[in-house]
C-alpha cells in the first residue's frame, strides 16, 4: 500500500464517530391507527405531537379538531410512480423520456371492531374531505405499532383528499361492531417533508380514545 494510502486510513480512523440520530435508519412497525385533523385547527407542533397532554388537549377541544381511528389492518400506502412522456422514440430529445410528476397513492386499510355510532361519528368527520378539484380540509396522522408517530416534520398533519369509508356489511347481531374499509389520496410527492416522531417515555399513542360524545 502507498504512502498516501497509509495517510488516508489513518485520517479515517482518526474521524469522530457519526452523532447519535434517533430518526437516522429507523423503521417503525405497521400503522395501526390514524389520526385524521381538521387542517384549519391543525393544533400540533414537533413538541406537542410526542406528549399525551397534547393529544388530549386536542381530543377535548371545542370545536373538536381530532378524529382517531378504531385499529386498522392492513394498512398499506404504495409507492409512487413516475409520470412520464416519450422515452425509446422520437418525441423526445436524445429518446430521454420527460418526466412531468409523480402520481397521487391510494393507502387502503380495514378498520376493525368498529360501532354503528362510532361509524357515524367518522363519517360525518370524514365529510369535510374533498377531491383534488375542490382542496381538502382533512389531513392525517399515522400511529405505528409501538411509540412512532409519522406526520409532517412540523408535526403537523400530513393532506390528505377523498378519505372514504364504506358502508357496513349488513346482518349479524343488533348492536354489534363490524369492520369498514378506509381509503384516501395522497399528492405526488406527498413523502418529501415527513417527519417520524418518538413518542415520549410512558405515552402509547395507539392507546389514544376519542373523548365520549
Amino acid at each position: 500500500m502507498s504512502e498516501r494510502l497509509y495517510a488516508i486510513s489513518d485520517q479515517i480512523a482518526g474521524m469522530p464517530a457519526p452523532p447519535d440520530d434517533p430518526g437516522y435508519d429507523v423503521v417503525p412497525g405497521n400503522v395501526i391507527k390514524m389520526a385524521i385533523v381538521l387542517l384549519s385547527i391543525n393544533p400540533f407542533t414537533g413538541a406537542t405531537i410526542i406528549t399525551s397532554n397534547g393529544w388530549q388537549t386536542a381530543l377535548t377541544a371545542d370545536p373538536l379538531g381530532v378524529y382517531i381511528t378504531k385499529y386498522i389492518d392492513n394498512f398499506t400506502i404504495p409507492a409512487s410512480e413516475v409520470i412520464a412522456e416519450g422515452g425509446g422514440d422520437s418525441t423526445t430529445w436524445n429518446g430521454v423520456r420527460r418526466v412531468r410528476a409523480l402520481n397521487s397513492v391510494t393507502g387502503t386499510g380495514m378498520i376493525s371492531g368498529i360501532s354503528h355510532l362510532e361509524y357515524k361519528a367518522m363519517k360525518k368527520f370524514i365529510s369535510l374531505s374533498g377531491n383534488f378539484q375542490q382542496g381538502t380540509r382533512l389531513g392525517l396522522i399515522f400511529f405505528h405499532e409501538g411509540t412512532a408517530i409519522t406526520a409532517l416534520s412540523t408535526g403537523k398533519a400530513i393532506p390528505a383528499y377523498n378519505i372514504v369509508v364504506t358502508d357496513p356489511p349488513l346482518g349479524g347481531k343488533l348492536g354489534a361492531s363490524f369492520d369498514v374499509n378506509i381509503s384516501f389520496d395522497l399528492p405526488g410527492g406527498w413523502a418529501s417533508d415527513i417527519g417520524l416522531f418518538e413518542a415520549a417515555a410512558g405515552f402509547a399513542p395507539s392507546n389514544l380514545e376519542n373523548a365520549p360524545a
